[in-house]
């Protein structure tokens, strides 16, 4: 009786409420959640009624919704277990006090974040205004006659292109194309260390590292490689790429590759090439982990980014922090982050409010 008190004390029944009956509007999210009873039902050999019950109770009892029943796998969980889990609706909440407005607007302008973390960042890039002249692009074209060139804002790694110089009529007709596709930060190739290579030769294969800061300082809380087998140039899992979770302390791969699209979280156990991802070591992984760390403390009145690094023959290099990492990433590391970033959150609030 005493544990279920407990429990009760802590359920947030209205931001439950919220989290599903304002998806639930929609009817795209009703059929998803007729899908996501039939699969779960179908897989653990349940009925329909047991699953759609388990999916309530677990729901209500970690402030979920039901699509963070489907892709946190709760499941194989345990009530208990659940609550250990970031959910969507607990994220949104804790979101506007896990960074400060400067750090969301140094993070969302990548040319500004390139500019201020050049020490992280360690690649040549450059940046398209109104004023910008042919005879000014042409001089890192000369540098660079391929390069990738994206919006300055970018999202999930939609609009980023591969631009050959020599595809084009002159730097003019380079500069009238990107100012047309709106893709005006243009930085140089980065080359995967030949080990990361081997899972995409197309794509920039990058470490997704989580990090967190509070009392007890700078924590790797979830790290995870993503690449890209549909022959896209982007590791982004919102558009084709995969991943594989990666031990923290030794920077190996301990699971096989999930997906974004995947609903059940199946994970592969090897490359459509064949090799096994288990065991797997990231390259300079050690250099790694320092890079993030001290990247983190650079950034102040942050306490929870989603790094991506890029290895290269010469080490490890920051592509860029990420504003809003989604909470998902919890299924490919199969790790609950829940409680690592309550502690950044009240951390958060504590530093910000003497402000």
């Amino acid at each position: 009786m005493k544990k279920v008190k407990e429990l009760l004390s802590r359920i947030d029944f209205l931001l439950f409420v919220k989290a599903n009956l304002s998806a639930l509007r929609i009817k795209e999210n009703r059929r998803l959640l007729r899908e996501i009873v039939t699969r779960v039902a179908q897989v653990k050999g349940k009925s329909y009624f047991s699953i759609g019950l388990d999916i309530f109770v677990k729901c209500l009892c970690s402030t979920a919704s039901f699509r963070d029943y489907a892709s946190l796998r709760f499941y194989n969980l345990t009530i208990r277990e659940t609550r250990a889990y970031l959910t969507g609706a607990k994220y949104s909440r804790a979101l506007r006090y896990l960074r400060s407005y400067d750090a969301r607007m140094l993070l969302n302008d990548k040319a500004r974040f390139l500019t201020t973390f050049r020490e992280f960042t360690k690649r040549d890039f450059f940046y398209i205004s109104e004023s910008t002249t042919p005879e000014e692009l042409d001089q890192f074209i000369k540098r660079h006659n391929e390069f990738i060139a994206k919006p300055n804002s970018l999202n999930a790694g939609m609009g980023v292109e591969l631009v050959d110089s020599k595809s084009f009529d002159g730097s003019e007709a380079i500069l009238s194309y990107l100012r047309e596709k709106q893709i005006l930060l243009l930085e140089e190739l980065v080359v995967n260390h030949a080990d990361l290579m081997k899972f995409s030769e197309r794509s920039l294969n990058t470490a997704r590292i989580v990090t967190t800061q509070t009392e007890a300082g700078v924590k790797i809380i979830c790290a995870f490689l993503k690449f890209n087998i549909e022959d896209g140039i982007t590791d982004n899992l919102g558009t084709g790429g995969c991943a594989c979770p990666i031990n923290i302390e030794t920077g190996k791969l301990y699971r096989g590759m999930t997906n974004k699209r995947d609903l059940i979280n199946i994970f592969l156990p090897c490359h459509p090439k064949g090799f096994s991802f288990i065991g797997k070591q990231i390259p300079f992984w050690s250099e790694t982990v320092e890079l993030v760390r001290s990247a983190m403390l650079a950034l102040r009145d942050t306490y929870f980014v989603a790094w991506d690094v890029a290895v290269t023959e010469d080490g490890p290099i920051v592509i860029e922090g990420n504003n809003f990492p989604d909470y998902h990433m919890q299924r490919i590391s199969c790790i609950p982050i829940g409680e690592d970033v309550n502690a950044a959150y009240r951390y958060a609030r504590k530093c910000l409010a003497g402000r």
